[in-house]
């Protein structure tokens, strides 16, 4: 990625402020919430891709942290290829923002949720642990993956899953529903 704007849609606004090497420095020495992406993976049945890591305990759901310089997506794209050999699979609808506080991990922690799929047979059958740190993988009915996930991963991918049918993303503190305040339509504005 350039950095630069992307000129192909019609610009909007005014141009975009001129940042100074002095506030990039500045920025990169900002103690940042952690930031993590997740794939919600579906398969032609409707049913969810749940993992078993090899260097954690539980089931889990593919994605892990963004690296510095990477955009949410970016990050993904990368795990699922690092995780599943899964490339060339666009990162579909944004499901959920969760931001877990830093008392959980000792930093706090913005965490995303992207629809990937439906897969095909094909790519169903095509993925491969490509970087050892999946031990297995399986498609389950949602119903039957919650109860394998750890609580606050089960309530994120919950959420998810609603947001996935309702259309509307969800968004979380600790795996928890956040409800944005303020007058009906405040949104808009």
């Amino acid at each position: 990625m350039s950095g630069e704007p992307d000129t192909t849609e019609q610009m909007v606004g005014s141009p975009d402020r001129v940042v100074t090497d002095e506030q990039r420095a500045y920025w990169a020495q900002v103690e940042a919430p952690m930031a993590s992406c997740t794939a919600l993976i579906t398969d032609a049945d409707g049913r969810i891709l749940v993992v078993d890591p090899t260097y954690k305990d539980g089931f889990d759901l593919p994605g892990g942290m963004v690296e510095a310089g990477e955009t949410q997506i970016e990050g993904l794209e990368r795990e699922l290829a690092e995780e599943l050999d899964l490339t060339g699979v666009p990162i579909g609808r944004f499901l959920v923002l969760d931001q877990v506080p830093a008392a959980r991990y000792g930093r706090a922690m913005v965490v995303t949720v992207f629809h990937v799929g439906p897969l095909t047979d094909q790519q169903t059958q095509s993925l491969r642990f490509a970087d050892g740190e999946i031990g297995a993988a399986e498609f389950l009915p949602v119903e039957e993956a919650l109860p394998r996930l750890p609580h606050r991963l089960a309530r994120r991918i919950q959420a998810a899953y609603a947001a996935l049918l309702a259309g509307v993303p969800a968004v979380l503190i600790d795996g928890t529903s956040h409800v944005l305040s303020g007058p009906a339509g405040s949104e808009a504005r």
